[in-house]
């Protein structure tokens, strides 16, 4: 079960998607797999990692029905304010569209 205790002890972002292809038809590995960006680049700009909202910077839209809350592992670059870009990620939950508020999680 996620909750408060693993949201303070992980490092995490929010992040949407259409059934795990986002910006530009990228694909994410399945849930509980762990995605690389396929450029990474840690320069404060948009672009070359995998972007989401985080504690430092949100603000970013959420564009897709599925929202993932996902664990991020490596350096994580806070981008324009709104959002982070980090080098690799894993979906730990997420919702099943818009018709649904709860999130089912990996055990």
């Amino acid at each position: 079960m996620i909750g408060k205790q693993w949201l303070d002890t992980h490092d995490w972002m929010l992040r949407s998607s259409s059934n795990g292809v986002s910006y530009r038809g990228f694909q994410w590995e399945k849930k509980g797999e762990w995605t690389k960006a396929k450029s990474w680049d840690s320069s404060p700009i948009c672009g070359d990692g995998l972007h989401g909202n985080a504690p430092e910077a949100h603000g970013f839209g959420l564009y897709y029905a599925r929202v993932e809350l996902c664990e991020t592992k490596g350096k994580r670059v806070v981008v324009q304010g709104d959002k982070i870009k980090v080098p690799e990620a894993r979906i730990v939950a997420e919702n099943e569209g818009s018709h649904k508020r709860r999130l089912d999680s990996v055990g």
